[in-house]
């Protein structure tokens, strides 16, 4: 018979005794307490009960020290995936901790809307159901709100009183690449189109410094003469510390936008202080290549700019434009946002932007409610500009995610002959709206990819982030001061499935921020 000693531990039985298990309401029929049975923990250690001589399984040992070892891994790469994506230091900052705006805010002087539901329209559509009313106006410049194409006078005219401005600084590897395909795709029309490079150099030995970045701008001298283009290079010397603070702690940890910005300002006041018979001007940089019809594109376009009050600038790119969410290349949008990157600016809203022109950021600027003041910015479907600027001040986890693979026409539309009608305010606002009440609502995002569907699409995020619904399309996911990139009236929209089909990324309390009289259809 088994003795038990004063603590409890049971002796081993004596030879040929049966061995007997004490049940208890404490341990289970296989003898195991109720530690020993918890469910599995995460790491895959399932409590198997001690072994001979009471070690512990060495799976538990080993995946706490795994966890040890990745977990700070896995805080420092997000730590620093937060750092680059958040990118622009106190201009990004200000931009995310503004409240998203709603239609109203965003279109106030731009939408006026039908008071009963119009049929959704496809661009083309858009097109055709303008097409009658604008053909009376075609040749007449003064109606290029309402539609109509310019007659060719009217477009030699444009192409003398619009310049095209290069800025420069430190890449002449870069710079070679862009005034390259600036030659390959200029109209070759004397006096057309007159070029100008503004070649940075606010610090002290710049010149020296880059002196290759000189070379380049001098070599195309030749090439410019050659292709007909009338060119014309400056430097800016300014030195930088003349106008600011050199303590200004935000100063120092952003010098490069400063630069950037002052220099923008430079160039600027030069190009309309000196040559008062530009009306406009097309902005490119050093990282930029043109798509062949780009020039035509901004030519065509600038009636609208010049007739519209509503309109801020035409730009050339379209942050979503992605080969996945491939466009018609001749469709036109109008978005609350502000693109840049290849775009048109008018002497009039220069002369609004001159006096209060900002010390940092000015692209972020420019995005500001006080300066967009509710009107919208023309971007293409397809890109007609390609950044390949991966090194540069603002070189950051976007590029390499969704910069570099936004992908440029690579045919040439007819914008000269093209009827602009259905970008008119109005029309516009009507047609998108209509479109996004007959688009069938989604009650999940995942169907994105996991359906299909024969018409326009609409789907829901949270009020605020928009991330979960953007990685599903491929779509660039940050805003600035509450609008988001590529939106019109609070709502993303990008082409979806093929055959002119959108999807409408749609927040979910769409109620306050829709028009009154958009209603959703019932999820599905």
């Amino acid at each position: 018979m088994a003795t038990t000693d004063i603590v409890g531990a049971t002796a081993p039985p004596s030879a040929g005794a049966p061995r007997r298990r004490r049940r208890s309401k404490n341990y289970g029929d296989d003898g195991t307490s109720p530690a020993s049975r918890r469910a599995p923990s995460f790491s895959g250690d399932r409590r198997r009960p001690p072994v001979a001589g009471g070690s512990a399984p060495p799976a538990a040992g080993a995946w706490r020290w795994v966890l040890r070892l990745l977990l700070p891994i896995a805080v420092a790469v997000l730590v620093v995936r937060i750092a680059v994506k958040g990118g622009r230091l106190l201009g990004y900052w200000r931009g995310k901790t503004a409240a998203p705006v709603t239609a109203a805010e965003a279109v106030a002087s731009a939408s006026t809307l039908p008071p009963s539901p119009a049929p959704a329209l496809s661009i083309d559509a858009m097109r055709s159901d303008v097409s009658d009313s604008a053909l009376s106006n075609v040749g007449d410049s003064s109606s290029a709100v309402g539609g109509g194409h310019p007659p060719l006078g009217r477009l030699a005219h444009i192409e003398a009183t619009t310049a095209v401005l290069l800025f420069t600084h430190s890449r002449a590897d870069y710079l070679t690449r862009s005034l390259s395909s600036v030659a390959a795709v200029h109209p070759h029309r004397a006096g057309a189109l007159p070029l100008f490079v503004s070649q940075d150099a606010q610090g002290e030995g710049d010149l020296d410094t880059y002196a290759n970045v000189t070379a380049v701008v001098t070599a195309f001298e030749a090439t410019a003469a050659a292709a007909n283009i009338t060119y014309t290079h400056w430097a800016h010397t300014s030195p930088y510390l003349a106008d600011v603070d050199p303590s200004d702690y935000w100063f120092l940890n952003v010098v490069a936008y400063r630069k950037i910005t002052r220099h923008y300002e430079y160039a600027l006041r030069r190009l309309f202080g000196e040559h008062p018979s530009f009306e406009r001007v097309i902005i490119l940089e050093d990282d930029m290549e043109l798509a062949p019809d780009a020039f035509d594109y901004w030519v065509a376009t600038a009636p609208l700019l010049d007739a519209d009050p509503t309109l801020y600038c035409v730009s050339g790119w379209n942050d979503n434009g992605k080969p996945s969410l491939g466009g018609d290349p001749a469709a036109l949008h109008r978005t609350d946002w502000f693109p840049g990157l290849g775009w048109t600016l008018t002497r009039r809203l220069y002369g609004e932007l001159a006096p209060k022109w900002p010390k940092l950021f000015w692209d972020d600027w420019m995005r500001h409610p006080d300066q967009r003041r509710g009107r919208h910015a023309i971007r293409p479907e397809v890109s007609r500009v390609a950044n390949f600027g991966e090194a540069g001040a603002s070189a950051s986890f976007d590029y390499k995610a969704h910069i570099s693979k936004v992908v440029t026409a690579t045919e040439g539309v007819a914008w000269a002959a093209a009827d602009f009608a259905y970008l008119a305010p109005d029309v516009y606002a009507a047609a998108f709206w209509a479109r996004l009440r007959a688009a069938t609502l989604w009650r999940y995002t995942n169907y994105l990819r996991s359906r299909t569907a024969d018409g326009d699409v609409a789907v829901r995020f949270p009020p605020g982030n928009i991330e979960p619904v953007a990685k599903r399309v491929g779509a660039m996911s940050d805003h600035r001061h509450g609008v988001w990139r590529t939106s019109y009236g609070g709502v993303v929209v990008v082409p979806w499935g093929g055959e002119g089909r959108w999807a409408f990324l749609v927040p979910r309390n769409w109620q306050e921020v829709l028009p009154p009289d958009v209603q959703l259809q019932e999820p599905t």
